[in-house]
């Protein structure tokens, strides 16, 4: 008899460590963030831009096109210049936390996303080695609350010192 008390003891263990562990699992997902996603096509605001102290903007006619899915992120940069050909750009970021490396004519260059832990911001870093000198690019991305105005604030760090920028563009 005692045997099959204690058998009754273990077995109610192990259901209710069991119920609690499948609650637990099932409700996990619940409290997972869900990335912002940038996807679409923004027009530059240089009215709400701001080039840092003694900076400015070359051009104001710019068209952000961003492809954006749970493993990377792509930005085509578009300058659309007046009586002259385009300038076209496109970045390319895997968001698995993997620091990419790029090997070019002028040195290396080491690509990298991270998320905030709410998963609304992301930053994408771009470091250039050149002649033993790194070139740091930190971009912030963050989304207005109705998703219609995307903010990328860049802090720049290279030898010669720092500067941010601050670059708004509207949802078209």
């Amino acid at each position: 008899m005692k045997d099959c008390t204690i058998s009754k003891s273990v077995y109610k263990l192990i259901l209710i460590s069991s119920l609690s562990l499948s609650i637990l699992l099932l409700s996990t997902p619940l409290f997972a963030q869900t990335q912002t996603n940038f996807s679409g096509v923004w027009a530059f605001d240089i009215s709400k831009s701001n080039a840092g102290e003694g900076g400015s903007f070359l051009y104001n006619n710019i068209i952000h096109t961003i492809k954006h899915n749970t493993v990377s992120i792509s930005i085509e940069e578009t300058i659309i210049r007046q009586g002259s050909d385009n300038v076209v750009s496109t970045e390319f970021f895997n968001l698995d936390g993997k620091e990419q490396i790029e090997k070019k004519d002028y040195g290396t260059t080491k690509k990298l996303a991270n998320w905030s832990q709410d998963k609304k911001i992301l930053t994408l870093t771009t470091i250039i080695t050149a002649d033993s000198k790194d070139y740091r690019g930190d971009a912030t991305y963050t989304l207005s609350d109705n998703g219609g105005i995307l903010t990328v604030k860049t802090l720049f760090k290279n030898p010669n010192g720092e500067s941010t920028v601050i670059q708004v563009f509207n949802k078209k």
